[in-house]
């Protein structure tokens, strides 16, 4: 339990570095205001995205590839680790209240727990 606190807040860090350095670089790159610039950060991780601000330049373009892949591969790492707190959690409730967890539930949360070891 502890262990998959200390793991969900270095992912959060980790992902709040990504959209910082997402927004100073488009900003320094495509002279966008801060806001803008985060605005698209946060957008383009969460693949909402956003047409009203397009790249104009070549090397924002090729940092916008890199950042995608990074940035939306945390995003889902962090949301799939979230996930398994949250499943994990109402497991152990369940438990404390004399309940046997459903064999489809173990086997969700195993299957789960396998994937995060990749």
């Amino acid at each position: 339990m502890q262990r998959t606190k200390k793991t969900m807040l270095y992912l959060i860090t980790i992902l709040i570095l990504i959209i910082i350095i997402g927004t100073f670089t488009v900003h320094f790159l495509e002279n966008w205001t801060l806001i803008d610039s985060f605005y698209w950060s946060v957008m383009t991780i969460t693949t909402i995205g956003d047409t009203a601000h397009v790249p104009i330049l070549n090397v924002s373009k090729l940092f916008i590839i890199v950042y995608v892949i990074i940035g939306v591969s945390t995003a889902l790492y962090t949301l799939l680790h979230l996930a398994t707190y949250i499943i994990e959690k109402h497991q152990r409730d369940f438990e404390k209240l004399g309940g046997a967890v459903p064999k489809r539930v173990e086997r969700a949360v195993k299957k789960i727990k396998r994937r995060n070891r990749l």
